[in-house]
């Protein structure tokens, strides 16, 4: 992607999981619209999983260049190898395999904290990494984005109805600590880049996708936070608003999978059409003199 000269000094990243083009656009967002906004192209992803579509999004590289292609489930790496060809053969629907393996000793992994070690291993940088006075707040896989009581709640709500309710308090729960957080470090205005990721766009739209009320109360929560951080924001600053995918309804029920695009938006002009989630990489890095 060509640099683009903003005259701009900082650059604020809004991640939000999951969060939907269209559905930011039948609810006419207009802050989280910004500027300028469209979808994402993710094409380049096998599989749209959180950690692997932010890997390239802070990298700027696809899967193969940064190493993350795949979730981890297994601490054994030839049982973890099983996995991805049992992925490939379509053979993970069938149920029952990972209790044979635990029965024979091996341990299965939180794929969330494998997934930042082996990331601390890559051979490509991030913008953290390239961009001096750099911040990040729960950005995955670069760091630990979900909690293990997230995940459980989040198991329990799919399989029991009755279970719904604590999950989403649990989720707005979390997404108010982090809310609060979040401004705090903007307010203070002492970095150059900051990003932040949030999953309860992602999370509760597994649930609610099929209820557009409900859909309507999560984004616009979102709405509302956005336009407390453009309150807050210093002076010059790129507020670039961002999702790794978007979300659909399953069949017809009231769950949700992830869709094939992303959705980005920019508090300025930058003339981005159908980008790629690895051309955000350059796009911020040429903002700053010192570049890679």
């Amino acid at each position: 992607m060509k640099k683009i000269n903003l005259n701009l000094k900082c650059v604020c990243i809004i991640a939000f999981d999951g969060l939907e083009y269209d559905l930011v656009e039948e609810f006419n967002l207009e802050k989280i619209k910004q500027c300028e906004c469209g979808k994402i192209d993710v094409s380049l992803f096998k599989m749209l999983a959180t950690p692997i579509v932010w890997a390239s999004f802070i990298t700027g590289v696809p899967p193969e260049e940064h190493g993350l292609d795949d979730l981890i489930a297994w601490r054994n790496p030839i049982i973890q190898k099983l996995r991805r060809l049992s992925i490939r053969l379509k053979l993970d629907r069938i149920g029952g395999k990972g209790k044979i393996f635990e029965l024979l000793g091996f341990k299965r992994g939180e794929f969330y904290d494998l997934m930042v070690e082996k990331f601390k291993n890559r051979k490509t940088k991030t913008l953290f990494d390239v961009i001096a006075n750099s911040k990040a707040f729960s950005v995955p896989p670069y760091q630990k984005w979900i909690s293990d009581k997230t995940r459980f709640l989040m198991k329990e709500a799919v399989e029991n109805e009755e279970k719904v309710a604590a999950f989403e308090e649990h989720v707005w729960s979390v997404f108010e600590e982090k809310r609060e957080k979040c401004l705090e470090i903007i307010e203070d205005g002492n970095w150059n880049l900051f990003m932040a990721h949030f999953m309860f766009t992602d999370l509760l739209a597994h649930i609610y996708i099929g209820n557009s009320a409900k859909m309507f109360e999560v984004y616009a929560e979102a709405e509302k936070f956005v336009d407390d951080v453009t309150k807050i924001l210093p002076e010059k600053t790129l507020l670039l608003i961002v999702s790794d995918h978007g979300m659909e309804r399953l069949d017809e029920g009231m769950f949700g999978e992830h869709s094939d695009h992303g959705f980005y938006s920019s508090n300025v002009k930058l003339g981005l059409v159908n980008p790629k989630i690895t051309d955000f990489f350059d796009l911020v890095v040429g903002m700053f003199e010192s570049g890679v």
